[in-house]
């Protein structure tokens, strides 16, 4: 389990600014949208409004920097070089199919959710590798399901702990820096609330190199796998 997150924290490190930019550069404008709308626009502490607005601004534009970080992940990992021109521009290229293998994501897990918590936990866990899959093999929708579902099967616990262990400290940390900011400045001035939501964001792109590790360990114990069925399967020669 330590490796995983070992190597994401790797990711996360080494690649910190340009990860930071791809996130920021589309999640500025959105931050200051959805605060000026909940400084001037929705009533006071109306918290669903907010969180659906943010919602659909994550579902519309913030696909965008999701393609983008795993495009460059993609060619990071790979030896490749990559601008940040070239990651943003697939970020604009798979919002298409970002966006139709979102919203069958989305559907299934409020189907999982309706059964009760524990099919939905298992279907996001399953489902986890979808986006990345957009941009990491140039799935989409329904083909973006199946392979996520294919290389995620034998391995949900391995999936729920890294995961799991490795979100924690990253939410936590934006939570520290979102929640106090705030309260330092005038409460009716939506930029200090921008300004947090811009700061959360940085901590929370640990989940996306979190994601990518796990993505590359389960090709590591497929081939792994495979190996070892391989070696077994394998004729006994003897010298004659």
């Amino acid at each position: 389990m330590l490796a995983v997150i070992k190597h994401a924290w790797e990711l996360y490190r080494q690649n910190f600014f340009p990860l930071i930019t791809l996130m920021l550069v589309v999640w500025i404008p959105c931050d200051c949208f959805s605060s000026w709308m909940d400084a001037n626009v929705f009533p006071p502490d109306d918290f669903r409004m907010s969180l659906e607005l943010h919602r659909e601004l994550d579902c519309l534009i913030g696909i965008i920097a999701t393609s983008a970080i795993f495009y460059f992940l993609r060619e990071r990992t790979s030896q490749r070089p990559v601008t940040l021109v070239a990651a943003l521009g697939a970020g604009f290229k798979f919002w298409g199919p970002m966006f139709v293998t979102r919203f069958i994501v989305g559907i299934a897990y409020i189907f999982g959710l309706i059964l009760l918590i524990l099919p939905g936990i298992y279907l996001m866990i399953r489902l986890s590798l979808c986006e990345l899959l957009v941009a990491g093999e140039g799935a989409s929708g329904f083909d973006a399901v199946r392979r996520s579902v294919k290389l995620t099967e034998g391995n949900f616990w391995r999936i729920f702990g890294w995961l799991l262990v490795g979100s924690l400290p990253a939410i936590l940390v934006a939570a520290i820096v979102y929640i106090p900011f705030p309260f330092f400045l005038s409460s009716d001035n939506w930029i200090p609330d921008a300004i947090a939501s811009c700061l959360a964001d940085i901590p929370l792109i640990f989940f996306y190199t979190l994601t990518w590790a796990v993505y590359v360990r389960l090709h590591q114990i497929k081939d792994e796998t495979l190996a070892g069925a391989s070696k077994i399967s394998a004729p006994l020669i003897t010298p004659t």
